[in-house]
């Protein structure tokens, strides 16, 4: 079977041996509540931290021979400039030797919407538009393995479907393999091939099938309740108004409701999860003796 990347036995300093595969083309979630284990993992693959002991493949090859192939998203990088956002992105591409530098800076920034900005002073971008020009960096060199330690708390309902549209093109038109820590599970798990849980050092293969049979209770916070609560009753959706602005809601995917009201005409200011059963279960395992696949 041909695999993307193979950990093998790894230990770092004296914690736990782990091992972890992923096959090429698929994403990956690894679910780590502490955010420790998973950077220490993206950052292994990218080159910037090392194992004490076991082996690294990527791609079947050793780390080393294939580190320009591989491109790492930090959480807390964050990028300034006073020139304009074309410039920046043609400086990279400059770095990578790429052969048009100018071509390579549109594909990029037209693939993550920000051809429109090109033009602008980068420093003038808000935070979320500097995230995505990150991105829009890292694709440049056409990445095989796209490594994301995504920033889930930051990031609201119409930047998260932007993400999951970027990765389900990148993964199936391209053939990128890419793997993305979260603390916590969220709309990435629709669309992840495999999904790991972090536990007392290692990595636990939770069982995907179980993303479909779980409900979820959220907090829908609106500008209009009445509005919500028809488009809520049309989809059947199981609902009680919780406030002069909010209103909760059972869902079995916590991901579409957010869609069903915009698409409804309702403006959704936030929305929040309450409950949600594979979460509890997840925790359960965290605090639990076993080590197997939920």
């Amino acid at each position: 079977m041909d695999y993307a990347v193979e950990i093998i036995n790894a230990r770092f300093a004296d914690e736990p041996a782990f091992d972890f595969k992923l096959k090429k083309a698929n994403l990956a979630l690894i679910v780590d509540p502490e955010e420790r284990r998973s950077a220490g993992i993206l950052m292994l693959l990218a080159g910037i931290t090392f194992i004490r002991s076991g082996r690294v493949l990527v791609f079947g090859h050793e780390l080393e021979e294939k580190r320009q192939r591989i491109a790492y998203l930090p959480q807390d990088f964050e990028v300034h400039s006073t020139g304009s956002v074309k410039d920046l992105i043609k400086d990279w591409a400059k770095v990578l030797k790429l052969a048009d530098p100018e071509q390579s800076a549109a594909e990029v920034l037209d693939l993550v919407d920000l051809g429109a900005q090109a033009e602008l002073i980068v420093n003038d971008l808000s935070s979320e538009q500097r995230d995505w020009l990150l991105f829009a960096g890292a694709l440049l060199a056409s990445p095989e393995l796209l490594l994301i330690n995504h920033r889930q708390k930051f990031m609201d309902y119409r930047n998260k479907k932007k993400l999951l549209r970027l990765l389900d093109k990148l993964r199936s038109l391209s053939a990128v393999t890419i793997i993305v820590a979260v603390s916590s599970l969220d709309e990435l798990a629709e669309l992840a091939d495999e999904i790991f849980l972090v536990k007392a050092g290692r990595l636990i293969p939770l069982a995907k099938q179980n993303l479909l049979q779980t409900k979820s209770k959220v907090e829908l916070i609106v500008d209009n309740p009445a509005r919500a609560a028809i488009v809520l009753e049309a989809a059947k959706i199981p609902y009680r108004v919780s406030g002069s602005s909010s209103l909760e809601a059972e869902v079995e995917e916590a991901w579409e409701v957010n869609q069903i009201l915009i698409e409804g005409g309702v403006k959704l200011h936030a929305s929040i999860p309450l409950e949600n059963d594979l979460q509890r279960r997840v925790e359960a395992l965290l605090e639990g003796e076993g080590h197997g696949v939920l």
